[in-house]
């Protein structure tokens, strides 16, 4: 029902916002506009959030899944099965030792003489020098099935190939006894 607010004006009806009073056409616009683009910031911020979200967990998935292939591999030459280290290793693959450099035909060839017992491999740092590239340094225990043990300080450098990743090189040296 209109409601006659003074006597120069038409009669218009009443708005049940703030206690009755009524809106301008441009205030209600300028109202509408002003829940639209709060609408678009809050809704956006959550979508921003939820893709940085998911790119840092992917980040984190990349470098875990190296640190499986990595420990992968210490399991396939101590269980000496060549067909998983072909999966795992690039046929050009460079590995020094303190006893030498190999390639890798020189390290299948050298499987069979290993005397591998049991490792444990930890305090892992994964650093991606790019989308292709990985360098994953750890430390590894190894006992051998005389009854030695050996500390390691190791380093292998992956390659995204055809969307798999690939270690290119390969070095570890005895770790000093600590202090």
């Amino acid at each position: 029902m209109p409601v006659r607010l003074g006597l120069a004006r038409k009669p218009v009806a009443a708005s049940p916002c703030r206690g009755g009073a009524s809106f301008s056409k441009a205030r209600r616009q300028s109202a509408v506009a002003t829940t639209k683009t709060l609408m678009k910031k809050y809704f956006a911020y959550p979508i921003v959030f939820l893709f940085a979200t998911a790119m840092i967990a992917m980040a984190i998935s990349e470098s875990e899944a190296l640190v499986v292939r990595e420990t992968a591999v210490w399991n396939a030459f101590k269980d000496k099965n060549a067909d998983e280290v072909k999966k795992l290793i690039s046929t050009d693959v460079v590995a020094v030792y303190p006893d030498g450099i190999y390639n890798f035909q020189q390290r299948l060839d050298g499987m069979s003489k290993m005397t591998m017992k049991s490792f444990s491999l930890g305090n892992f740092n994964v650093s991606m020098v790019s989308n292709d590239v990985a360098i994953v340094s750890y430390k590894a225990k190894v006992q051998n099935q005389d009854g030695s043990t050996a500390e390691l300080n190791c380093g292998t450098v992956w390659n995204l190939r055809n969307g798999e990743w690939k270690a290119v090189f390969h070095a570890d040296m005895a770790a000093a006894p600590a202090k």
